[in-house]
This record gives C-alpha cells, structure tokens and sequence, in this order.
C-alpha cells in the first residue's frame, strides 16, 4: 500500500527537493536542446554536437534522480531524445558509427534501468516503454553497421528485460489510450522534438 506523502509526490502534489532539482534540469535540458535544435537545423554541426553533448550530460543528472525516487516520467523520454538528437547530428555529420554508439548507449541506459530491481518499478516500466525507438531507429538505419549477433544479443536482452519487467509490473504495463486520440500518435518519434 502506498504511503499518503508516496501518493502526493507521485501526483505531483508534493514539492520535494528531487522535484526541485528536476524542474531545474529540465529547465536546463528544454533550453539546450532548443539552441542544439536551431544550430542543427542551421547545420551549424559543431555547434549542434556541443549543445547535444551537454544535453545529454543533463539528461543523465535527470536520470539519476530518478534512480533516487524522482519522477519516473521523463528520465527515460529525455535521455532517449537525447540520444537521439545526438544521433541525428552525428550522421548529419557523416560519423554513422558515432550516431550507432549514441543509440546503443540509449537502449543499454534503459535495459540496465529496467533490470534493476533496486529501481522503483514506475521507472523500470517507463524505460521498457521508451526502449522501443532506439532500438527501433538501430534495427531500421543502422543494422549495416552492426554485427548480426550484437543485434541478436541486443533483441533477446530487450525481450528478457520486457518480459520480466511485465512480470513484475503486471497492469502498469497494459496499453494505454493515446492522449489525444489515434491521430496523436501519428509521426515519427521524437517529432516534436527533433529537427
């Protein structure tokens, strides 16, 4: 049973020190992405890879609070975003291996999250939801420059980690209806915040 302060905090009712510092990060990471998305629309690459970079390194600090009991909603959508902007840049760039490695490293960040039964199992589950686009931008732009067994290893381990992750969480993880309807979900991911 949930505690009364766990349910306050978990409806964003409860300030705590870990929401206060989220709310900072995220301040921070919505502002450097923004300029690393104006740079790179630019295809001023340099300065998008930069302000990618430092992303990111906020997106991990995000993380980890979550790991500590933060919110567990948007490490794992931030971290994969990202990734992904990274990506994005470093293939615009011509470095294709490099734009590899950011994905690999997105999907290693949540499988290692989700297997961890240390984490609140809120967190397990929103890494196991967010897997799904790294590894679906690898399987579709990347799988060339991949070894076949390291993307065999990569699926069997997201479909171990899923399956106990479901296990444990059992109706967290049943389908929800799309905000806004069907349309909603139209677009590629990371579309509204990607280039």
């Amino acid at each position: 049973m949930q505690s009364f302060h766990d349910a306050l905090r978990s409806a964003g009712l409860l300030v705590t020190e870990q929401s206060a510092t989220e709310a900072r990060l995220d301040t921070q990471w919505r502002a450097l992405t923004e300029a690393a998305n104006t740079a790179f629309a630019r295809r001023d690459n340099r300065s998008a890879a930069r302000l990618y970079d430092e992303a990111l390194d906020i997106a991990g600090q995000v993380f980890e609070v979550a790991h500590e009991g933060g919110s567990p909603l948007i490490a794992p959508m931030i971290y994969n975003i990202s990734c992904a902007n990274a990506a994005a840049c470093a293939s615009q760039g011509g470095n294709r291996m490099a734009a590899c490695q950011l994905l690999l490293r997105a999907s290693d960040k949540l499988l290692t999250a989700a297997e961890s039964p240390a984490n609140p199992v809120a967190l397990r589950v929103n890494c196991v939801r967010h897997l799904r686009y790294p590894v679906q931008i690898l399987a579709r732009d990347f799988e060339a420059d991949m070894a076949q067994p390291d993307m065999g290893r990569l699926l069997d381990r997201c479909a171990t980690v899923s399956n106990e992750v479901r296990r444990v969480a059992g109706w967290l993880l049943q389908p929800q209806p799309p905000p806004d309807g069907p349309a909603a979900m139209a677009g590629p991911p990371f579309a509204a915040s990607m280039h």
